[in-house]
């Protein structure tokens, strides 16, 4: 599947670029739920630290580690929404307050 052409996301605070999930996951910024959940599946299966070999264990871990991040941000509605619109910033702020966060 082609990557998000959303991979010019802004810096964050701290200087750092912003992660790009859906380009974690291999997937369009327009996916739907069902993408999101089989390419999670299909990459959780390659990248499980428990399925690697030894030489490659902790490139998998970190590996499996932003797949599991992008899976949980992109699956639920709302952070989802809130990364459309504002990036890790907005994740960020819609874990610190869920409240807080205007994303309509």
């Amino acid at each position: 599947m082609p990557r998000s052409s959303s991979s010019s996301r802004s810096n964050t605070s701290n200087g750092g670029p912003d992660v790009d999930y859906y380009a974690v996951l291999n997937l369009l910024s327009s996916c739907t739920a069902s993408e999101i959940k089989k390419s999670y599946q299909r990459l959780a299966l390659t990248f499980h630290p428990d399925k690697a070999n030894a030489a490659n264990a902790q490139l998998a871990q970190v590996e499996f580690e932003k797949v599991k991040k992008a899976h949980a941000v992109l699956s639920d509605p709302a952070t989802r929404a809130a990364y459309d619109a504002f990036g890790d910033k907005g994740v960020r702020m819609l874990e610190s307050d869920p409240a807080g966060v205007d994303v309509v």
